[in-house]
């Protein structure tokens, strides 16, 4: 999981391995110049800490004694009786009574510039493939669902913790044999964000992608 307290670059070119039913193949590499962080990383936790409050719904609301039913009447009367005053049953001290200060649906969504997302989200790549958490299989197709033949095909990785599967395109097949492997989440480049990568502990993506995730790290190169 890439880390967001620090950000590092690389001293020298950075390889990453390369896996296939064999086992591992010969790496490919990353030259350091593509890895040079550009943002800070308090640029990274604003663009978190935006998206985890949006994905909250906050839908919740509860009632006030305004809104709650009953106890138009006074329970009893002012004096005489030997008991505290009372207005209504539906005051707030009152079991089944209105809630003072709870909380209401009043949640206003976030927003962030565009650019934020995107430079957070690439130096999260650059973490990701220097830290060695990102890992590369040999191409597969998969003719029919089949659980067994995903699991042999990503057996050679020997992944620990939760595993993001970054797909060109997430095909019926490839959703439905993936579906009960757990720990296994499945994503395209197009629908990749900054919290899929952190919450992830390693990232595979097949070596045709290896060419898209290389001219993600040019394009915003030096920007």
């Amino acid at each position: 999981m890439a880390k967001l307290e620090t950000t590092t670059t690389p001293e020298t070119k950075v390889n990453i391995a390369v896996f296939g039913k064999n086992g591992s193949a010969a790496p490919v590499v990353i030259e350091k110049e593509l890895l040079v962080s550009k943002v800070k990383p308090g640029m990274i936790a604003q663009v978190v800490r935006v998206m985890l409050s949006n994905e909250h719904q906050g839908t919740v609301a509860v009632k006030d004694r305004s809104e709650v039913s009953g106890g138009g009447r006074k329970p009893w009367k002012q004096k005489g009786t030997g008991r505290a005053r009372q207005g209504s049953i539906r005051s707030p001290q009152w079991v089944g009574g209105g809630v003072v200060h709870g909380p209401q649906n009043d949640k206003r969504k976030l927003t962030l510039p565009k650019s934020w997302s995107k430079k957070a989200l690439v130096e999260l790549l650059k973490q990701v493939i220097i830290e060695e958490a990102l890992v590369l299989i040999e191409d597969f197709n998969l003719e029919k669902p089949k659980t067994a033949e995903l699991v042999s095909a990503l057996s050679s990785i020997k992944t620990k913790g939760k595993t993001l599967f970054i797909l060109d395109k997430l095909d019926k097949v490839t959703f439905l044999s993936a579906r009960n492997i757990p720990n296994l989440t499945l994503i395209t480049w197009e629908g990749m964000n900054t919290l899929s990568l952190l919450r992830a502990d390693t990232i595979v993506t097949k070596v045709s992608s290896f060419e898209k995730l290389k001219k993600i790290l040019e394009d915003n190169n030096g920007k």
